[in-house]
């Protein structure tokens, strides 16, 4: 998990200690090397952070749906794991990584065969998903779909 600074993203296992201010974080990472965060910034990379983490069945899949040249097409990523943050948030862990937030991740295939669209809803079928994506029904950024 990364943080936002004037520096750019850092790691937060790479922060020694973070000092709260009124108006920003104070950080030191590294050798002795200092930057500042905003509040905002902070408290998301914190709320992000995985608290628990646990295996994923076999058989889940990130979603990846594109139209190019006018072909509809499917990729996916094998979700190895699923992770809670601390703002109680599920978060899919693949061999991507880990998906950050609900408006990215991408939908979700279980091995039961339904489609979980975070923030929309669930495909009881992955064909109805797949008709909903390829009519244009999904384009939202989660759905990473390429006009």
């Amino acid at each position: 998990m990364f943080v936002s600074t004037d520096d750019g993203e850092i790691p937060l296992s790479s922060i020694r200690t973070a000092v709260r201010r009124r108006d920003a974080v104070t950080l030191v990472y590294g050798d002795d090397e200092e930057t500042r965060a905003t509040l905002a910034s902070w408290d998301q990379a914190l709320r992000d952070t995985p608290q628990q983490v646990f295996p994923a069945e076999s058989g889940t899949y990130l979603l990846h749906a594109a139209v190019e040249k006018g072909v509809f097409a499917v990729s996916r990523s094998k979700v190895l794991a699923w992770c809670i943050s601390a703002d109680r948030i599920l978060y899919p862990i693949s061999t991507e990584g880990v998906n950050g937030s609900e408006r990215d991740t991408p939908p979700v295939l279980h091995p039961d065969g339904t489609v979980d669209v975070y923030g929309d809803h669930t495909y009881d079928i992955y064909q109805f998903w797949a008709e909903a994506a390829e009519a244009g029904l999904l384009l939202k950024p989660r759905e990473r779909l390429i006009a």
